[in-house]
């Protein structure tokens, strides 16, 4: 089973990479949890606090890492809650003041807040997040959409510029 560690945590959509394994009798033995693709990671200690990532498939993680996944998805959908779970980084980051090891636990996690507005909202927020998501992260879409946009851009300021009708000026 992969085992993942605070390090996953990078504040991206999905998880790139497995850190380690654990066995099935590591498993049964210890506390951690088979967690279901669409997990939120909040990463909870050191370099990583506060930074964020979506599981896309089942994996355990260690002491590090807090897991939140919505108790009722007709509430709460999972991927709105990635989305908002990144506004909460600020509060993360307050806890490393005075150069010591920032810790959260779940306690803190458990008080922190975000908004939830009704489901319809949350799903139109997650179309447009992951959007500007693709556009920024997928070369694929992001290039040829930049490309477009400058193309546009160049024309209207060629057009502007050989049109030569007379500017008028306030």
């Amino acid at each position: 089973m992969k085992w993942l560690g605070s390090t996953v945590c990078k504040n991206q959509k999905y998880v790139d990479e497995v850190t380690e394994y654990i066995t099935e009798s590591g498993l049964s033995n210890s506390s951690a949890k088979i967690l279901p693709i669409g997990t939120t990671l909040i990463a909870m200690v050191g370099a990583t606090i506060g930074k964020i990532a979506f599981l896309n498939f089942e994996a355990a993680t260690n002491q590090n890492v807090a897991a939140l996944y919505p108790k009722n998805e007709k509430v709460l959908d999972k991927y709105y809650l990635f989305y908002a779970c990144q506004i909460l980084f600020p509060q993360f980051i307050a806890l490393t003041s005075g150069g010591k090891l920032a810790i959260a636990n779940l306690s803190f996690i458990r008080e922190l807040q975000i908004p939830i507005p009704p489901l319809a909202t949350q799903e139109r927020i997650v179309e447009i997040l992951d959007k500007f998501d693709a556009l920024t992260t997928d070369i694929t879409q992001g290039l040829p959409a930049e490309i477009e946009a400058r193309r546009k851009q160049y024309e209207y300021y060629r057009n502007k510029l050989l049109d030569f009708k007379e500017l008028k000026t306030a």
